[in-house]
């Protein structure tokens, strides 16, 4: 298979069932929306002639997951994530995809917790915490395990049981147990079949549009019903209500509460104040008192006797 791409980043993975599975991720955010400016996949069949015969590609084509950004492609849990849109396009087939997306932020708590970490997928975890479980299961790993520190499976009675344990496991539709939290942010997108029509070429490929015909988009924010604000503002309106209080009141109560506290020390501050005040005062008293007299004055009442 050939992709030829602009302004996207292309990530390849390998799968068990579905082989091998390319990630497209925009470099840039769409300002505009029309068919115009959306993306345009072109994508070929990589067929293989012999002298014989030729390779039958009828019922061949790709699987289109359209899904968050952050997400990354997994065939266990993208199947019941129910976050994830699917299409499927034949060989030459042109088919042009409209898009609609919802946003959904959700609050975290400690019954509920969430991940705000940027790059973080759910989907991955899931995948990582069922793989590892497998390869200790079976002492090994397989190739299309990413990431899993067990040795690969070096002879086929390990493989066979390994195969046979992730089958069971992917065509199971219960959960799988693992402690993956959810993401606090996170996009679903519905598609829309806008047309199917042959695409001829002298190729097997196939033409895929996919766009947006609006930029109007459903937010759904869950926000907490009784905050630490909410609680505080209740409180202060009961009291208010109950005993009549006010903000002068609140000062007057905590002036008391200060004096009760802290009378003591405040009167004996003010003692030591007065007594200061006393004592500079008896000083000016004896420094006034020391006045001269001019001598004939005293000699003048002195004479009168």
């Amino acid at each position: 298979m050939v992709i030829r791409t602009v302004d996207l980043e292309i990530e390849s993975s390998l799968h068990f069932y579905m082989g091998r599975c390319y990630t497209l991720r925009p470099k840039a955010p769409a300002k505009r929306v029309s068919k115009a400016v959306g993306y345009s996949l072109m994508v070929e069949h990589a067929r293989s002639t012999t002298s014989t015969s030729d390779v039958d590609i009828g019922g061949s084509g790709w699987h289109v997951f359209i899904h968050d950004k952050r997400e990354n492609f997994t065939e266990i849990n993208m199947k019941g994530s129910g976050r994830v849109e699917y299409v499927f396009v034949n060989v030459n087939e042109e088919i042009e995809i409209k898009l609609q997306s919802q946003y959904f932020s959700n609050v975290q708590t400690r019954e509920e917790p969430c991940s705000s970490e940027e790059g973080y997928s759910d989907l991955k975890c899931g995948d990582h915490c069922i793989w590892q479980d497998l390869a200790d299961e079976s002492k090994c790993s397989g190739p299309w395990m990413h990431e899993i520190v067990n040795e690969p499976c070096n002879d086929t009675l390990s493989m066979r049981n390994l195969i046979a344990d992730y089958k069971e496991v992917y065509e199971n539709e219960n959960d799988f147990d693992c402690d993956c939290i959810q993401p606090c942010q996170s996009r679903i997108y519905t598609t829309f079949i806008q047309s199917r029509k042959a695409f001829s070429q002298p190729e097997p490929r196939s033409l895929i549009y996919i766009y947006y015909t609006t930029k109007l988009i459903s937010m759904i924010e869950e926000r907490p019903s009784y905050d630490t604000t909410q609680f505080i503002a209740d409180v202060g309106g009961s009291l208010g209500f109950l005993l009549g209080l006010s903000v002068l009141g609140l000062i007057g109560i905590l002036e008391h509460m200060t004096l009760f506290f802290c009378g003591g020390f405040i009167k004996r501050m003010q003692q030591k104040e007065k007594s200061k005040l006393g004592e500079t005062s008896e000083d000016g008293q004896s420094q006034s008192s020391d006045e001269t007299i001019d001598v004939s004055t005293v000699y003048k009442k002195k004479s009168k006797y």
